[in-house]
């Protein structure tokens, strides 16, 4: 099985002694097709309480019990030397940072080893059906093209049934889909996700408290990296954090605070740490926040992109905003012309994107997500097509396929 050997770099933090060394202490591959950390250590010798630690928020140790024994101090304790390699399992996608402690008890010799990029392939492709038979659907991917097989209803029973939702999102454990109503009704919905068929359990709904008059209306939704806030925009132009807790949106919300949105909030979106938000207004504008917990600031309209010659090209009706993997560049729907951009995300702190170009042509683009691999990009629009595209290196689409099975597709979520 072909594996990829990542180069790191390193925090070297030592616990509880004072001690001295120089190089690695483990050697770590990240498994090329699964979601898999294959480790063994440097020196000839057999560590029985050997260590890891997540230090990153959206991930966690798929296997504890098996794969590594949780200790007290934190540390999930394996047995591990030069040539008996362990083999870590992984929930999550995107780049992780780990310690790794040859000894988690007493003597502690730890080194971090960070930008580790786990990547599983998604399995299903989560899609929200405006005026569909079905509230939500399930689509299989193939799993070496990224295309989509078929579709077929998610379930979820019957208080999803007629909601027409728009927003969707699937938490970092794979377990829950959170859907925004889109029926001008003041509530939310959690509903259990079995991730090897792609298929909702019994969905709950959550009333939106406070703040009154939450209105979602094209509202979309994301979570924060740890999963324990849910952001929603609403058609009054607010972005509310609202808490979960066991996998549960509860209705007592706070507004973030953030400025410069319209009344048409079409999409929201985060990067991976949760401290940038983008959020797309269909009435021609993103806005680019920067987030703190419950609190949005900063927050500054971008109006358009710099383009090739420097061509100025304005946004009209933009309906998603998002990331890729390395976070370099934000892809942008714009639901009139039918292109998908891909603007910089270096700051410039002003009301254009700065280094866009075209990525792709899509009619009426509305919802986008991109794989944790950015190798595809999934795009839906209004009318009846879902679009899977493969992703080049130069950030563009190419060999573009499409499924026409769901009526007025909007918004959508990958599960892996």
């Amino acid at each position: 099985m072909k594996r990829i050997l990542v180069k790191t770099g390193l925090i070297i933090s030592l616990l509880h002694c004072e001690a001295s060394f120089s190089g690695l202490l483990f050697n770590v591959n990240v498994n090329a097709t699964s979601n898999i950390l294959n480790i063994n250590t440097v020196t000839n010798n057999i560590y029985k309480n050997a260590g890891i630690m997540l230090n990153s928020p959206g991930f966690s140790l798929s296997n504890v019990g098996t794969e590594c024994i949780q200790s007290p101090n934190g540390l999930c304790t394996f047995s591990v030397s030069n040539i008996m390699t362990k083999n870590i399992s992984i929930t999550g996608n995107g780049f992780l940072s780990v310690k790794l402690c040859l000894n988690s008890n007493g003597l502690m010799t730890c080194q971090n080893y960070n930008n580790l990029f786990i990547a599983g392939i998604p399995t299903f492709a989560l899609v929200n059906s405006y005026n569909g038979s079905a509230a939500v659907y399930a689509c299989s991917l193939n799993q070496t093209t990224g295309a989509i097989i078929s579709c077929s209803s998610a379930g979820g029973g019957s208080v999803i049934s007629g909601t027409a939702p728009e927003g969707i999102v699937v938490n970092a454990a794979q377990n829950t889909a959170f859907l925004t109503g889109g029926t001008d009704e003041p509530f939310v919905y959690q509903c259990p996700l079995n991730a090897s068929t792609g298929t909702f359990g019994t969905c709950t709904r959550t009333e939106i408290i406070t703040p009154s008059g939450y209105d979602p209306q094209y509202g979309m939704l994301a979570l924060n990296p740890a999963n324990t806030i849910a952001y929603l925009g609403d058609a009054t132009g607010r972005i509310l954090a609202c808490p979960i807790s066991n996998n549960v949106i509860l209705g007592t919300c706070t507004d973030t605070g953030a400025t410069n949105i319209n009344n048409t909030i079409a999409g929201i979106n985060l990067n991976r740490a949760g401290t940038m938000a983008y959020i797309a207004n269909y009435e021609n504008f993103i806005t680019v926040c920067k987030v703190n917990g419950s609190t949005f600031s900063s927050c500054i309209k971008k109006t358009g992109g710099s383009f090739t010659g420097g061509v100025s090209i304005p946004f009209i009706e933009p309906g998603q905003a998002a990331l890729n993997g390395a976070e370099t560049l934000v892809y942008v729907t714009d639901f009139s012309p039918g292109k998908v951009y891909a603007c910089s995300t270096t700051p410039n702190n002003t009301s254009s994107f700065a280094s866009c170009f075209v990525a792709g042509s899509i009619t009426n683009a509305w919802g986008i997500t991109i794989n944790a691999r950015n190798t595809m990009a999934y795009i839906t629009d209004f009318n009846n097509t879902v679009t899977a595209c493969r992703i080049l290196t130069n950030g563009t689409f190419s060999s573009c396929t499409t499924n026409t099975s769901i009526s007025e597709p909007v918004g959508i979520a990958l599960v892996y």
